[in-house]
């Protein structure tokens, strides 16, 4: 059951890993989520092929871009501009779908669960917070920042407060 893993494939697989909401290709709302999930994922699964440096809005890896590109071209992932929402969605087309599953099961049980988790815990969190939380967990990954940490922390405090 071992398949040769292509880098884009961690995109396809944390797509495809349910969250909160428990169904398979559980959407992502905009890239700065999609790249702090894996970035988050990277901390627990190192074999991850995605390397991270510093920049604008924390942690990056420029190569995810370009294969979130790929992967538009290849009809494996949609992104769906919806006028209430801030960021453009990330989902799986229905051949991304059944791509995504098949690289999912191949993965190792480890990877798996981590993937799971990640997704639980983040996916459905508002952004600041979720900024916030790498911010402050991976401080190195925030010295380039262009955000200002304290009004994103009076919005979480006013968010948390309602």
């Amino acid at each position: 059951n071992k398949m040769a893993l292509e880098k884009s494939d961690w995109i396809l697989a944390l797509l495809w890993a349910p969250g909160k909401t428990n169904k398979h290709g559980e959407s992502i709302e905009g890239s700065i989520k999609l790249m702090k999930e894996l970035f988050l994922l990277k901390q627990k699964v190192k074999s991850m092929p995605y390397d991270f440096v510093p920049y604008d809005y924390g942690p990056c890896s420029f190569e995810v871009y370009d294969d979130l590109a790929t992967l538009k071209k290849n009809k494996l992932i949609r992104t769906i501009t919806d006028p209430q929402n801030e960021y453009p969605i990330f989902k799986l087309s229905i051949e991304g779908l059944e791509k995504a599953e098949k690289v999912f099961d191949a993965l190792d049980k480890e990877t798996k669960k981590a993937i799971l988790e990640i997704k639980k815990q983040y996916n459905q969190m508002n952004l600041v917070d979720l900024i916030l939380y790498v911010y402050e967990n991976y401080r190195h990954y925030a010295t380039k920042t262009i955000l200002d940490l304290e009004v994103l922390r009076g919005i979480h405090d006013s968010n948390s407060r309602n």
